[in-house]
């Protein structure tokens, strides 16, 4: 690794661990994670003796793979989406411009920070399913192989929060709009049902996303292998869902400093103070 790039790394990891600690030490997060589990403990409780259709299988375990895409999606899409939109308004991302390699650090930055989020996300999922998901670990180590999938699903999910961050204007209407855009495509790409279920046309246009195939991957892994027929195909197509995975976290590894300094670009200092006062009427 060159000195360049070693500089970028230290510089970007340092960021995101910052913001990441500073995260927790807003009462307004920890709320969102305290209700985070309150919330799917109880859908697990209520749901855990229903199963699915007439097939007996327990219906929290077909959406148990779903929750984590969702917490994965939210950490990774979302989050970055939020951050870019509130920085890119107060100021901060064109500051990052003006920086030698500003850019590339403020995305390891976001990076960083969207993974340590996800390891939080995931304890909110798993660790109240372990008691409550009966057979979750049946398959044994097959299992352990979510956890490449879910960091391989984080980078191609960054570039779909990129995107969000880039077209909104304010962190507002990404909290507003942008989220919801996001969870209709979490529930349109088949997490919580089946995608079988759906129009031919609306498959055709998820199965070209990650998110699908992110869902298609850890049931996999999860799921045992005669849940396959739910699936589209009525099959597991690990090579597939893993090479959509890569290719998504390809573009986004060679398009996200291009959408950052887009972003950036279209700001100035006079643009930048117009928003500070409204925001500040606002309040």
């Amino acid at each position: 690794m060159s000195p360049t790039a070693s500089a970028i790394l230290r510089t970007g990891v340092r960021r995101g661990v910052v913001e990441f600690r500073n995260m927790l030490q807003t009462p307004s997060e920890v709320i969102y994670y305290v209700v985070g589990i309150i919330g799917l403990v109880i859908a697990l409780v209520v749901l855990r003796e229903t199963t699915l259709d007439d097939s007996g299988f327990p219906l929290v375990r077909f959406l148990l793979p779903g929750l984590i895409a969702m917490q994965v999606l939210i950490a990774a899409c979302f989050g970055p989406a939020t951050v870019l939109a509130t920085e890119r308004e107060d100021g901060t991302l064109l500051r990052h411009k003006s920086l030698p390699h500003g850019m590339r650090g403020y995305l390891t930055g976001l990076t960083v920070r969207a993974a340590l989020e996800t390891v939080i996300a995931l304890a909110i999922v798993l660790v109240p399913a372990t008691f409550l998901v009966d057979g979750l670990w049946e398959r044994g180590p097959i299992v352990l192989l979510g956890v490449p999938i879910v960091l391989l699903g984080l980078l191609a999910f960054l570039p779909l929060g990129f995107m969000v961050g880039s077209v909104f204007h304010n962190p507002r209407a990404v909290g507003g709009w942008g989220f919801v855009s996001i969870m209709i495509i979490a529930i349109g790409s088949g997490l919580f049902f089946p995608l079988a279920a759906l129009p031919t046309w609306v498959q055709i246009i998820v199965v070209a996303l990650p998110v699908y195939w992110f869902g298609h991957a850890l049931r996999s892994v999860i799921l045992p292998a005669d849940a396959a027929v739910l699936e589209v195909g009525e099959a597991w197509f690990p090579p597939i869902s893993l090479g959509v995975l890569a290719v998504w976290a390809a573009v986004g590894l060679v398009l996200a400093p291009a959408m950052l300094r887009r972003s950036a670009r279209r700001e100035s200092a006079s643009a930048i103070e117009r928003r500070r006062q409204a925001a500040l009427q606002r309040v």
